[in-house]
């Protein structure tokens, strides 16, 4: 696991690029995330009901889906987000620990660096030179971004509206967009897909449009049950005999991702 910080004249982004041109691992998978670091044990939502649950940063670093490969399969996680208060750094470096000893396949790089959108061009297009020099694929990289606010201020709130839509244009423009559709975005901490996200390119107009319709069709059928692979078959059989539902319902699943299974 290595850690990159602003502690020497050389710059953290160059210290980081360094580092990904000295890899010398032939990586068959490689995930990104921005923004998921563990700032605290539990999350407290409002709607549709006051509840508190385990926060699931462990699984926004490193995914469910990433834990499951074969142990032949090797692994590169890079996690990018500000690292820079002592203790949550402390503590998130203790818990990758612990992952990483039970995932001997996984390889962690995390930059701490705050994201700005200055900042996520060449940090992207540091990986993505990378990641097409190792042959991967489209379905073998992920970039996730879960930077979402609960109450952002105006700097914030510019952060969160911009950042997806430069993320995905980098990718577009990128050796002719062959990684184009492996940005996925968190739905934030929203009670009923608070452990998914969604594939950017393909789902985030029918986001924009249907997320209402979504959260009313969880609610009708799940009621007070947060979504998973366990209770996602009471949602098929609730919208099968409604067309426009079940269309809806189909784009959703067919484009989002459980980070926890």
């Amino acid at each position: 696991m290595k850690l990159f910080t602003n502690s020497c004249e050389i710059s953290v982004i160059d210290q980081f690029q360094q580092h990904i041109l000295s890899l010398t691992k032939k990586y068959q998978y490689v995930y990104t995330s921005f923004g998921s670091k563990l700032n605290e044990p539990h999350v407290s939502v409002s709607y549709p009901r006051h509840i508190t649950f385990r926060c699931n940063a462990l699984y926004q670093m490193i995914p469910e889906f990433l834990r499951i490969l074969s142990v032949e399969i090797p692994i590169l996680v890079i996690i990018i987000d500000d690292f820079n208060d002592k203790e949550h750094r402390i503590l998130n470096m203790e818990y990758l620990e612990k992952i990483t000893d039970q995932f001997p396949n996984i390889d962690l790089v995390i930059l701490n660096e705050h994201i700005t959108i200055s900042s996520v061009i060449p940090i992207l297009n540091i990986i993505l030179n990378y990641i097409v020099g190792l042959d991967i694929t489209s379905t073998q990289c992920i970039f996730s971004n879960f930077i979402r606010f609960r109450q952002p201020n105006k700097p914030e709130m510019y952060i969160e509206q911009e950042l997806p839509g430069i993320i995905q244009k980098t990718l577009d423009e990128f050796s002719s967009g062959i990684y184009d559709q492996c940005f996925y975005q968190w739905y934030g901490c929203s009670y009923f897909t608070y452990n998914y996200m969604y594939c950017y390119k393909t789902y985030n107009i029918g986001y924009m449009m249907y997320i209402n319709n979504i959260t009313k069709i969880l609610m009708d059928t799940l009621k007070y049950n947060t979504l998973s692979k366990y209770n996602k078959y009471m949602i098929d059989d609730s919208v099968k005999t409604n067309i426009r539902q079940k269309k809806i319902w189909a784009e959703f699943t067919r484009y989002s991702i459980d980070i926890t299974s």
